[in-house]
């Protein structure tokens, strides 16, 4: 199909929009246009982005190459992932948007692909009904468009599976709702979802949040959730503002999610403090591209990190 500009196609709108409603009063004139014009803009929006992200993958994909090569990951991922970012936002290849808690869920390649770690949801949970929610905090918040197709399918799968295996510590999810999948500030939102759903999908307390259990003593109170930390209500309703990807640059820079989800755990203790999956994850990880790349596996595991004794 031969793609058009966005002046053409506006063009077109405006014609036939008039053509087709030349019998009819001002107002509805003017609805069916701007209908029509809006439909016809999210078209060339979307055909720019798959030009945009075509144009830039290789120079986004020659980047992330680098990472490989890396004598130390733990130390040198975060300028890597700086790099993308630049090229990323002075090309026109994010947008900021705010997402509700049900639309958000967590990118599979997060945390080497244990995605979550529920206690640390818990614990966060308590930190900011100690501390007060402050959405500053989530300024950086970073998450990629859902992927169309049977690759989509699979993410929303995954989604619902870490929430069935968490043994209730985490809000349910429903695949078919998911919009982004997040790198950064991945427990943040699953604790906003977890408030937003705490009563009616029975989330069960852990030691850190036991104080904000309801009468039964086992199940989170969203309601003394509120009591205690009153600047959740509004990000636990409405959600908070993400950096997010475009599904048409992810699908042709496979390693970009996983790279920029390790540059964020390389800042804060969830990249120093692994967990025994995490760790396993990881080494899997390696060893797999150590086969492919015919490297010396043992070089290629040897882990810059050790496991924590517990959950980060």
């Amino acid at each position: 199909m031969q793609r058009r500009s966005r002046a053409y196609l506006l063009a077109v709108c405006d014609r036939t929009s008039s053509k087709q409603t030349q019998t009819l009063p001002d107002s509805v004139t003017t609805h069916i246009r701007g209908r029509a014009c809006t439909r016809l803009q999210a078209m060339s929006a979307m055909h720019s982005i798959e030009e945009l992200a075509a144009r830039h993958a290789p120079a986004v994909n020659a980047i992330l190459e680098e990472a490989d090569g890396l004598t130390d990951r733990a130390l040198q991922i975060q300028a890597i992932a700086g790099r993308v970012m630049a090229v990323l936002e002075s090309e026109g290849l994010v947008s900021r948007e705010r997402v509700a808690p049900q639309n958000v869920g967590v990118h599979p390649c997060n945390r080497n692909g244990a995605m979550l770690d529920p206690h640390h949801v818990h614990e966060l949970l308590a930190m900011f009904v100690l501390k007060g929610f402050n959405p500053g905090e989530c300024r950086q918040a970073l998450a990629a468009q859902i992927s169309p197709g049977d690759d989509g399918a699979k993410e929303r799968a995954k989604n619902e599976q870490l929430t069935k295996r968490s043994y209730n510590l985490l809000a349910p999810c429903q695949g078919d709702r998911l919009k982004v999948l997040t790198v950064i500030n991945s427990h943040t939102s699953a604790v906003l979802r977890a408030v937003q759903f705490s009563d009616e999908a029975r989330i069960k307390v852990c030691p850190a949040t036991q104080h904000l259990a309801g009468n039964d003593g086992v199940h989170l109170s969203r309601e003394r959730v509120l009591e205690a930390c009153s600047s959740l209500r509004k990000p636990s309703d409405e959600g908070i503002e993400y950096i997010v990807i475009p599904h048409q640059l992810t699908a042709l820079c496979p390693t970009l999610m996983s790279v920029l989800s390790e540059a964020d755990n390389a800042k804060h203790s969830t990249y120093r403090r692994e967990t025994a999956l995490q760790t396993m994850m990881n080494l899997h990880k390696r060893i797999v591209q150590a086969l492919d790349d015919d490297e010396d596996i043992v070089d290629c595991i040897c882990p810059t990190n050790p496991p924590s004794q517990q959950a980060s």
